[in-house]
């Protein structure tokens, strides 16, 4: 497996500072370089990934509600804007994405399975932005739901994207059950930027780390390591 690695020193090798005495002298002070990488990790769905981002709908009723703004109440369900509203856009528009900080949860989820604190994981990898887009091919018609093809003018963007629009049943905390309806790429893949401590991890250990974590683990709505759910097998993936 090739993989790209670049090195860079975070702090400097040496400073100085007064030396407290007061006559203006100064004391050399060694501190250690601490060497951070930065490496691309490539990774294949082997599951389907459901994605569900919180709506601006969602977000303005939570924010009136907290200031104490009167509520219009429920509307009617209107599940293509439910769709839309899951769905992470890239700031240019040019495709769909998950947050990158679900790999680093994931990786820090698997840890204990390769014998690894989930400590050490957090302090020492990093991701480089918070958005990783998802590849995907356009969506192939044969696996299309009754909703792709009920609004198949409006969605023809997102199938172009490889985005499904899908429908599940949920059961809410309070065990009301819902009908929600969100975005999921069948067939998918991703490259996630990751820094890391190279004087405390190895390149080896962090694409171990994903694999463990994204076979065990996953990433996004009714993924194996959801707390809520004990049936998940979404957004699985392996290292590429």
């Amino acid at each position: 497996m090739a993989v790209s690695i670049k090195s860079k020193s975070r702090i400097p090798a040496a400073t100085t500072t007064p030396n407290g005495n007061g006559d203006g002298a100064t004391l050399a002070v060694h501190i250690p370089k601490i060497t951070f990488q930065v490496m691309q990790v490539a990774v294949r769905g082997k599951s389907p990934l459901i994605v569900h981002a919180w709506s601006a709908k969602a977000v303005r009723m939570m924010l009136g509600k907290q200031t104490g703004e009167a509520s219009p109440g429920k509307g009617k369900k209107n599940p293509l804007e439910d769709f839309i509203g899951s769905l992470y856009h890239l700031s240019d528009d040019a495709g769909l994405g998950v947050p990158s900080p679900a790999f680093k949860a994931c990786i820090v989820s698997g840890a204990n399975d390769v014998d690894m604190k989930m400590t050490e994981v957090k302090r020492c990898v990093h991701v480089l932005d918070y958005f990783t887009r998802i590849d995907a091919p356009p969506l192939d018609k044969s696996i299309w739901t009754e909703w792709d093809h009920k609004y198949e003018k409006e969605l023809t963007k997102y199938h172009k994207w490889g985005c499904s629009m899908r429908q599940d049943l949920v059961r809410l905390s309070t065990g009301v059950a819902d009908i929600r309806f969100r975005g999921s790429f069948p067939v998918w893949s991703a490259k996630i930027n990751v820094e890391f401590n190279a004087k405390v991890l190895t390149a080896d250990q962090i694409v171990n780390l994903f694999q463990i974590g994204g076979l065990g683990c996953g990433i996004g709505e009714w993924r194996p390591s959801s707390p809520e759910c004990r049936s998940g097998e979404f957004g699985r993936f392996e290292v590429v």
